[in-house]
Formats: structure tokens, sequence, C-alpha cells
């Protein structure tokens, strides 16, 4: 699944007489965000980004599943850098980065 917004490529091949994509690959986005909330007892937490809009049955979303093994060792209200994946309907983030403020 692709989000608006997502950056494609692909090919275009014509069958029937109309264009079809075809080899569809998601170029990787970095995005920023803010972990607005992460359970260190439950290893797990959200990211807040505003560039982030998941639309889906249950309703419009803005955050993203952040899990421990992809933390980096990130805190609440910590500025973080991400890519996003879907698993099963949910959006996760990887390689997050905390953005250190000068």
């Amino acid at each position: 699944m692709y989000l608006i917004g997502d950056l494609l490529s692909f090919s275009i091949i014509i069958l029937n007489d109309k264009p079809n994509a075809i080899n569809i690959l998601l170029e990787t986005r970095k995005y920023t965000g803010i972990v607005q909330i992460y359970n260190e007892y439950e290893k797990y937490g959200y990211i807040i980004c505003d560039d982030v809009i998941f639309i889906h049955t249950y309703g419009n979303f803005r955050k993203i599943y952040l899990n421990s093994k992809d933390s980096n060792n990130c805190k609440q209200n910590d500025i973080v850098s991400f890519i996003i994946i879907n698993v099963k309907g949910t959006l996760q983030a990887r390689n997050v980065n905390k953005i250190i403020q000068i």
C-alpha cells in the first residue's frame, strides 16, 4: 500500500490499449517528527509527523508506530528522522535517528 505523497518509480506497459504500471518501487523518503509517547516498560511508542496522514477505514491517523528495536534510544519529545514502512496496515518507523538541536 502506498501513501499520498509517496515517491514511486515504475515502468509502463500497454495492455488492452490501456497503460499499466509494472515494477513499482517505493522510493525511500525521510520524514521528521516528534516522539509523542514512548513507554520504556512496554517497549513501544508513537511518532507524530505532520507530513503523514494515513487514511484508514477507522479514521485518519498521524501516528507512526515505534518499537524498541527501531527506537535507537530515542525518548519522549525527541525530534527524529525516519522512514516509514507499512506492516499489515500499520505505519511503522524504521531507521530512526535523533536530530540533535544546537
